[in-house]
């Protein structure tokens, strides 16, 4: 594996800074990357307006529900083996979150969002950038946003679990600056961005959602923006198409930057058995890649919906990749005006594999970021009061491969190594 230039880190910092200017000179925009509460998927019902013309409104959503790991699960059940390994066994009722998203908006292209996450382990900011746009008489129109936000190549996953492609690369937000135009040709939209951001420490991020507290059963991820010694930017585009008013679209998207020994290469170093060895460890530290690229096909027709996403990186020596598809169909049952107003079945298969991932697996479940794993979930949505009570129903069959040869029954399907099959049941209000 080619190592990554040092010498590039000198002038990184600036070229970031020149880029962050020029997305602010260069382009009145909007939001580039994803946005939860856009009035396109979260109606703006509350709104204060000032007398010059400034427009505050206001949008929150909370989920909670039921939570259970099956196998030896259920309410009751109790096991010091599970609890420092998977979290908890336990059947269990909780809030899962709660947010309020303030969004401030003027007579010009200027805007400013910001989003706050609660939690019943406490409260942070999972959002607040300014956000610019500007479209042309020609159909050209310029996109960006500047500040805590999630990476471009972030989307709506549709179900209440993320995938692991979603977990690992662009959940968490970052800081960053990002300039997108897109441009219609005739029935066909066209769209390039750019970003230039502020590297996200790594860490470990539980596969189950099920789980109570820290599981061992986890990969690693990049985490929320935060500082931290020896911090590099990272510099990410996205590019794509889309036919017939967005019923079908194709992108992709690739990330490159540089590690750091804190919050990078240390912490895959002190999680990862194979470099425990002085030899090993060096090797790992030396080799400071970080980059991750991939793609993404997009079908919504007539209900239908359907997806499929592949990813693949590197973080120093440490390679793999993931990939999934996903399928769905809306029904309006149109019984009342307000209520039973959507009715969604989606699945989705995922698989996601550490490249010579024999050599640096270990059986025992205190080590699961070593594992691949294989999994199916079955989701139902139902919009039982308009769009602002909606249930969430989900069952995922979670299939670990944990042998160092890498033979081992596809989503669990009659494997035993380990039980951590999960359901859920959630709450959605949204206002």
């Amino acid at each position: 594996m080619p190592r990554a230039r040092r010498s590039l880190s000198v002038h990184a910092p600036l070229v970031a800074s020149l880029l962050i200017v020029g997305c602010v000179l260069l382009a009145p925009a909007a939001a580039a990357a994803f946005d939860v509460f856009a009035d396109t998927r979260s109606k703006a019902r509350f709104a204060l307006v000032s007398e010059d013309g400034l427009r505050l409104v206001i949008k929150g959503n909370a989920r909670f529900g039921l939570y259970d790991l099956e196998g030896d699960g259920g309410f009751g059940t109790d096991s010091a083996t599970d609890t420092a390994t998977i979290g908890t066994r336990s059947a269990y009722a909780a809030l899962d979150r709660a947010r309020l998203a303030f969004r401030l908006e003027t007579p010009t292209p200027l805007a400013f969002y910001s989003s706050l996450r609660f939690t019943p382990g406490g409260t942070y900011v999972e959002g607040a950038w300014i956000d610019l746009r500007h479209a042309f008489d020609s159909g050209l129109a310029l996109h960006g946003s500047l500040g805590l936000h999630v990476p471009l190549a972030a989307t709506d996953r549709l179900t209440i679990r993320k995938s692991l492609a979603e977990r690992i690369y662009w959940d968490q937000p970052e800081m960053h600056a990002a300039v997108e135009v897109s441009l219609p040709l005739g029935p066909v939209k066209a769209w390039l961005g750019g970003s230039a951001a502020m590297m996200r420490p790594l860490g470990l991020t539980a596969v189950n959602d099920a789980s109570d507290r820290g599981s061992t059963l986890a990969v690693v991820y990049n985490k929320l923006a935060d500082s931290f010694s020896g911090i590099e930017p990272v510099f990410g585009v996205r590019g794509g198409v889309s036919l017939l008013d967005d019923a079908l679209s194709l992108e992709g998207f690739a990330y490159l930057g540089t590690l750091s020994r804190e919050s990078g290469t240390a912490e895959l170093a002190n999680n990862l058995p194979y470099y425990t060895p002085r030899a090993q460890r060096d090797a790992l530290n030396g080799d400071t890649t970080y980059r991750w690229a991939g793609g993404r096909l997009d079908v919504d027709a007539a209900g239908f919906e359907y997806r499929i996403e592949a990813i693949a990186s590197a973080e120093s020596k440490f390679e793999r990749w993931t990939a999934y598809t996903q399928l769905g169909y809306r029904i309006a049952p149109g019984i009342a005006d307000d209520w039973l107003t959507l009715i969604a079945p989606r699945v989705r298969l995922e698989t996601y594999r550490i490249i010579d991932g024999a050599r640096l697996r270990v059986e025992a479940p205190n080590k699961g970021l070593t594992w691949d794993w294989d999994i199916v979930t079955l989701a139902l949505e139902t919009a039982i009061y308009r769009d602002i009570v909606t249930l969430h129903v989900e069952y995922s069959v979670i299939g670990e491969i944990v042998e160092g040869d890498g033979d081992a029954p596809l989503a669990g399907l009659g494997s035993d190594h380990f039980d951590n099959n999960e359901f859920t049941a959630q709450f959605e209000l949204r206002f």
